[in-house]
């Protein structure tokens, strides 16, 4: 949940990375609930539709500013409805990405992650999930309207 210091934090951020937050969680709660309702391809197709502002702020940047969004979330601040939120403000920022989703078996259960690539780099992990993680051959393309 969202502390004091938090909001100290936010007051520390410059217009551009505010507004990459406050999109961040509107779009996190947006792909939790659209994904359980609808489903992935469904909710690209919709979501990918929605105007986002062009924003001046780095990739690796954007990635942080949704982590720690997600981090505070009560709901929807898992890897699938995080990966979409931060493809979605980085393909409006003009940056392409690739989502990934992946499986493990670990301790008997199946597990599954998604995450978002740009450039071969892993955004929003701090390790790469390949080593945990056996990707799909392909990316995850939302379907063509």
């Amino acid at each position: 949940m969202w502390r004091r210091s938090d909001f100290a934090r936010l007051s520390a951020l410059d217009p551009a990375e505010r507004r990459v937050l406050l999109a961040a969680i509107f779009l996190l709660l947006s792909y939790a609930s659209r994904v359980r309702l609808f489903g992935l391809r469904a909710t690209q197709a919709r979501m990918r539709r929605l105007a986002a502002a062009e924003s001046a702020v780095p990739p690796q940047r954007i990635a942080a500013i949704v982590a720690a969004a997600a981090r505070r979330m009560p709901v929807g601040g898992g890897c699938l409805p995080s990966s979409l939120a931060l493809q979605h403000l980085l393909a409006a920022s003009g940056i392409a990405s690739d989502l990934r989703l992946g499986v493990s078996v670990a301790r008997g259960r199946l597990e599954a992650h998604a995450w978002v690539e740009c450039d071969g780099t892993t955004l929003l992990d701090t390790r790469d999930p390949r080593h945990d993680f056996h990707a799909f051959e392909r990316a995850i393309a939302p379907p063509a309207t």
